[in-house]
């Protein structure tokens, strides 16, 4: 890709528009940073103050939650000290009591005290133990096993149990204790008092932990009153929660989490707090917001009167440098306006000669050649790189003329050198150019630079080369050459040297007058004029015709002339341009043939009739047996009339004799009427008339008329007709003939009831018969002339090839083929 070059108008354009542009780029750049800045900013003060909020609201309820533990705490200590005190209380009676039995007796047992001890019991729900200071246990041993059990994890051991009692004895007269099971998360507490050698205790009932510190936090988050928050409870190992969503009631489950939470590790329960509204000062934001939207402002301001001032700055200097350039850039446009000019000139002068350019350096020995002249040889850029390559390629006959050519443009001062050689081309041909340049000299007259214009002259080379060529060939041959003036006298303007042949030279063409019109035949001259002119009228290319013309010595030479039209500027034809052609010989074998042709066909026609004749002749046999079948009943009848007239002649008055005489005669009349009838039938026609079809079978049919009844035929003929030119004669000829075969064919096959239709149409007639079918051979060569099916003595064969021939030559056609029962023929017209 070309590297763009800038003009003085694209650089003005550059410093005129560009530093606006960026100002308006770089301003909206800085003013979006700043807004995303501002923004930034404004987002964190705002975060930050909600951020501490969070964490103000996060702290105040946290203390809640602890406070709300912390409570729970002291309602458990204060319910396990308000059970101690009761127990207190329990041995404190029982003490006051056992004082009283001893005022009264001489020894206190224990039994004494079983009714009381066991009603304050049920009572209480407390369980007493008493053991002496032997460690022997008088009362409660059960319970005291229990707490052996919750010490040492082992039920009945005695030893164990004396531990037990020694460990309450050991801490004091008068001690409570709180028997906490950490497996159960059970409690149970006792307080005892030494009495004389008693050791006198009472133990609570067992309870829950768990379960008592259950209701209490129950208890507390039901008396919760704040509207900022509420507390859940939920017990890990039974999965369930008790106020989700602030709805006093236990909800089975999972895991529940909270950013605020307590976890009672022993009993497994968490709390979790969830504010049900932030805390946040509405002022403090608001106030965040109006002072970000001052500063955008002023950003905003900032950068407006920058980018005002710097656009302003920018203009001045702009303007400035506008007219510095404008001056510049107008003498720069004249000089290449002036330098496009030429640059257009020589360039629509390179065009127009359709020439290929090529420029060689001697100094530096490269060489550069335009597309035009590479591809005029078919090379490609960089496949000839100096002055020595391309003298290589010139032929080898043509380089001393092109280096003499060379040498004398430098040494004689010729101001150009011209001179026409051939170049090899890439596919290995010699290629003829014309070749016009200069050398350019260095200032010791040593050639500097070659400039050379090639055009392609091949084509014209080579067709005048054919010219000379084709000049030679015919200089002595039977072809003439020649260019004539459309003109009335046909001007010979140029004629080939071959037309010695016909005894004229140039001499009588040029310097005598001689005009190309003088030399056609007499005869055709008229023929030859109107023919030229037709031609010409008509808008033909060329004009070619056969004619005579008379050589010097007389002769009479048929020749075939092609001319060319010529045309000028304005269409008009003002010269031909072609060739004559001897074709005497070939014109005299022409007529010699029409001559022989002409003999041929009339033996034809000769033997053609003869044949025909011959057919009527073969068939006249038969005929003659027909006339005889018909004359054989007119002649019994006059034979009978004749001895009736001898026998009765006297008995007969005049009357009676001109009845019997006007019957003979009738009898005459007929067997006139069918020698007539077959006198004409076998007189050939002379010539085509116009007679009707039907009417013509019908003649045939009469002849033939005594055969089929004999034959017990039945003939039927449609009731439809058309007329046609041609022959009568010969068509009732050709109706006979097909008739007679069927007549043969039913007659030879012993057909019952036989059978010939005839159906005439608008242009055809189909014969059909019941003779019986014919093969397939038959068919192929019924119209084949001496092709016969019959005994030799009944038939010649030429029958149906002559009804084919009479057909054919009243441009008809006839076919046959096979019907059901019989042969059918079709004759067209």
């Amino acid at each position: 890709m070309k590297k763009k070059v800038y003009s003085l108008r694209d650089i003005e354009k550059i410093l005129t528009y560009i530093p606006p542009i960026f100002i308006f780029f770089l301003s909206l750049f800085l003013f979006i940073i700043g807004s995303v800045f501002l923004e930034y900013k404004e987002k964190n003060d705002k975060s930050l103050i909600l951020q501490k909020l969070e964490l103000q609201q996060q702290f105040k309820f946290e203390n809640e939650l602890k406070k709300l533990v912390q409570i729970t705490d002291n309602e458990l200590q204060k319910n396990l000290e308000s059970i101690e005190l009761k127990l207190k209380q329990e041995v404190h009676t029982l003490l006051g009591f056992s004082m009283g039995l001893q005022k009264h007796q001489d020894s206190l047992h224990v039994k004494h005290l079983d009714s009381y001890i066991k009603a304050s019991q049920t009572k209480h729900d407390i369980q007493f133990a008493i053991f002496d200071e032997d460690y022997n246990i008088l009362y409660g041993k059960e319970v005291l096993n229990n707490i052996q059990e919750l010490i040492f994890s082992e039920r009945n051991n005695k030893e164990l149990l004396k531990i037990t009692l020694m460990y309450i004895a050991s801490q004091g007269q008068k001690s409570s204790f709180r028997w906490k099971d950490d497996i159960r998360k059970t409690i149970q507490l006792s307080y005892f008092e030494t009495y004389g050698k008693w050791h006198i205790g009472v133990f609570s009932s067992i309870d829950s932990l768990k379960k008592i510190t259950q209701n209490l936090l129950l208890e507390n988050i039901a008396s919760l009153s704040s509207r900022e928050y509420f507390v859940w409870l939920y017990d890990i190992i039974e999965k369930k929660v008790y106020n989700l969503e602030n709805k006093h009631k236990w909800q089975i489950s999972k895991k529940q989490s909270a950013k605020i939470s307590y976890t009672y590790d022993k009993y497994y329960f968490t709390l979790g707090l969830v504010p049900t509204k932030r805390l946040y000062n509405q002022k403090d934001i608001d106030k965040i917001s109006e002072e970000y939207k001052d500063k955008k402002a002023l950003l905003f301001l900032i950068i407006l009167i920058t980018s005002i001032t710097l656009v302003f700055s920018t203009t001045l200097f702009s303007s400035f440098i506008k007219r510095i350039f404008s001056s510049h850039n107008k003498r720069l446009e004249n000089k290449n306006r002036l330098l496009n000019t030429w640059k257009e000139r020589f360039e629509l002068a390179v065009i127009a000669s359709n020439d290929g350019l090529w420029d060689t350096n001697f100094n530096t020995n490269k060489t550069f050649f335009s597309k035009k002249w590479l591809d005029m040889l078919g090379y490609a850029q960089g496949d000839i790189k100096s002055y020595q390559e391309w003298f290589a390629l010139i032929h080898k006959d043509d380089r001393a003329y092109v280096n003499h050519a060379l040498n004398q443009h430098i040494n004689e001062d010729k101001e150009h050198i011209i001179c026409e050689y051939r170049l090899k081309t890439k596919d290995n041909r010699y290629k003829w150019v014309l070749a016009r340049g200069k050398v350019f000299l260095n200032p010791d007259k040593t050639p500097k630079r070659l400039l050379m214009m090639s055009m392609d002259i091949d084509e014209s080379k080579r067709l005048e080369q054919n010219i000379k060529d084709t000049e030679l060939l015919v200089a002595t041959g039977n072809i003439i050459i020649l260019r004539i003036q459309n003109s009335p006298t046909l001007q010979v303007l140029f004629v080939s040297n071959s037309i010695r042949t016909y005894g004229y030279s140039n001499e009588d063409f040029f310097k005598k007058g001689l005009k190309y019109l003088d030399i056609i035949h007499e005869e055709d001259k008229d023929s030859f004029i109107a023919s030229l002119n037709a031609y010409l009228k008509q808008g033909f290319h060329d004009f070619s015709k056969s004619y005579r013309i008379i050589t010097k010595s007389g002769e009479v030479k048929w020749v075939f002339n092609r001319m060319l039209f010529i045309k000028d500027d304005f269409g008009n034809v003002t010269n031909l341009y072609g060739y004559i052609y001897d074709i005497t010989a070939l014109k005299q074998s022409e007529i010699e043939l029409e001559e022989k042709i002409k003999i041929e066909v009339e033996k034809n026609q000769e033997k053609q009739k003869l044949l025909i004749q011959q057919n009527k002749l073969a068939a006249m046999g038969e005929m003659i047996g027909s006339i005889a079948h018909q004359w054989r009943q007119p002649l019994n009848n006059i034979s009978l009339i004749l001895h009736f007239i001898k026998d009765n002649y006297k008995k007969m008055d005049e009357t009676q004799i001109q009845k019997y005489t006007s019957n003979a005669k009738e009898q005459l009349e007929y067997m006139s009427t069918t020698i007539d009838d077959f006198r004409n039938f076998y007189k050939p026609s002379k010539k085509r008339v116009l007679f009707d079809v039907a009417t013509a079978i019908e003649a045939s049919i009469s002849i033939l008329k005594s055969q089929i009844q004999k034959n017990e035929i039945s003939l039927e003929l449609s009731d439809q007709t058309f007329k046609i030119f041609g022959f009568e004669n010969e068509f009732k000829q050709a109706i006979l003939n097909i008739l007679s075969n069927a007549i043969e064919a039913i007659k030879q096959n012993d057909v019952k009831n036989g059978t010939i239709k005839i159906e005439i149409n608008k242009s055809s007639i189909e014969i059909r018969n019941n003779g019986g079918v014919a093969s397939k051979e038959v068919l192929e060569r019924m119209f084949e002339p001496y092709f016969t099916t019959k005994f030799e003595d009944k038939g010649t064969g030429i029958g149906l090839y002559m009804t084919k021939t009479i057909i054919e030559n009243m441009q008809g056609h006839i076919k046959s083929f096979n019907t059901q029962d019989g042969v059918a023929f079709l004759i067209e017209f």
